[in-house]
């Protein structure tokens, strides 16, 4: 509906009552070259008051159905986090004073290997495996400069996980919660960072060399992409390459695991070792490295038959 008044001085208002259905699309564009944008579809009754003085008054409420929102960070990053459903804005006059109160997550398979506080069973198959992982990210507050939080949630994690022949296991929940429970606001920030650029957990209290951590960062960054990217061309596939730092070394000489399941994933083969380097010193051990070879006997994964050479 549309609302027009004459005033007295010649000027003209106007008000704008705008239904909002499920079926129209919306952005918010915080920042167009970093692609700092909210976007999706939701459901809302928006009302704005436009004069000929050039004020805007904008009331009213929007509730996202679905969307995305590109979460960009020094302008290097750029994630897109799926909106949840409820999600929110609020106008009370302002346009640019909005209110959001919007949940998003950022969805990640990883291992849950190195958050265990027994990591001297951090390498069994059962902890190696990838589950689903969700970052999630609250914005409260003004629009233009909300407060920015964060967390993370794991589900559909096993009770138990068997890490070795003995049938051991282990709590994977009870790891997740106790995990949890010693991330700090810093902690926290950390984890996240290393789930969304480098899509695995980083030990808590993995200390950084500072005189070398910025090639670091981008090595660790660039060793990640690769593998993840040569992972993705089969899903059996797992490979880890470790470059180590940004030199001309890194890429002669550097570190490989490469994994692949057969049979449903109860047979899996593995080796690991350091590949190139100089010619004329390597030798066919080094060009072979550590093979393993494990095989599940029964569904439990209780009893299982490994060999390796070394």
């Amino acid at each position: 509906k549309k609302k027009k008044t004459e005033e007295s001085t010649g000027g003209l208002t106007m008000d704008l009552n705008l239904d909002i259905t499920p079926d129209a699309y919306a952005e918010i564009i915080f920042d167009v070259k970093a692609g700092d944008i909210i976007r999706g579809y939701g459901r809302g009754d928006i009302q704005l008051q436009i004069n000929t003085r050039g004020e805007f008054n904008m009331f009213g409420v929007y509730e996202f159905e679905r969307g995305f929102y590109n979460f960009t960070l020094y302008n290097i990053i750029n994630k897109e986090f799926s909106i949840n459903k409820g999600s929110r804005i609020s106008w009370y006059g302002d346009p640019y004073g909005g209110l959001l109160s919007l949940v998003a997550s950022y969805r990640q398979t990883t291992s849950l290997a190195p958050i265990v506080s027994n990591q001297a069973v951090a390498n069994s198959p059962g902890l190696r495996r990838k589950y689903p992982i969700e970052v999630m990210l609250k914005l409260d507050g003004p629009m233009l400069s909300p407060q920015i939080g964060f967390d993370i949630a794991a589900k559909d994690l096993p009770r138990n996980v068997v890490v070795d022949e003995l049938g051991t296991t282990v709590k994977l929940e009870f790891e997740f919660d106790a995990f949890k429970s010693k991330l700090d606001e810093q902690e926290l920030k950390r984890q996240v960072f290393s789930l969304i650029v480098l899509r695995r957990f980083s030990p808590i209290g993995e200390s950084i060399n500072t005189s070398g951590s910025i090639y670091n960062s981008v090595s660790e960054l660039l060793s990640n992409q690769l593998s993840n990217f040569l992972t993705q061309v089969d899903s059996n596939l797992e490979i880890d390459l470790d470059l180590g730092t940004l030199d001309q070394e890194a890429f002669n000489t550097f570190q490989l695991r490469l994994s692949y399941s057969f049979l449903n994933g109860r047979l899996r083969v593995t080796r690991e070792g350091t590949m190139g380097g100089d010619q004329n010193q390597q030798s066919a051990a080094n060009l072979i490295g550590e093979w393993t070879v494990d095989y599940v006997l029964t569904p439990d994964g209780k009893f299982r038959v490994k060999m390796y050479s070394r």
